[in-house]
């Protein structure tokens, strides 16, 4: 669990890199904010019901 949070850590932050690199008007560049905002959701939520509460025990 703990590798894949790490994996997904470094994940998003070569999609902010990506982003920050870009102007808005490009191509891509709102996918790639969706598809950040998708795995953000997807990773808080991991933590929030699987790790958090394992880490408490």
């Amino acid at each position: 669990m703990i590798d894949e949070a790490m994996v997904e850590h470094a994940s998003a932050k070569e999609l902010i890199a990506q982003i920050q690199a870009m102007a808005p008007e490009e191509e891509l560049f709102d996918a790639k904010v969706k598809v950040l905002s998708e795995q953000i959701d997807h990773h808080v939520k991991e933590e929030e019901e699987e790790m958090f509460p394992l880490a408490k025990k």
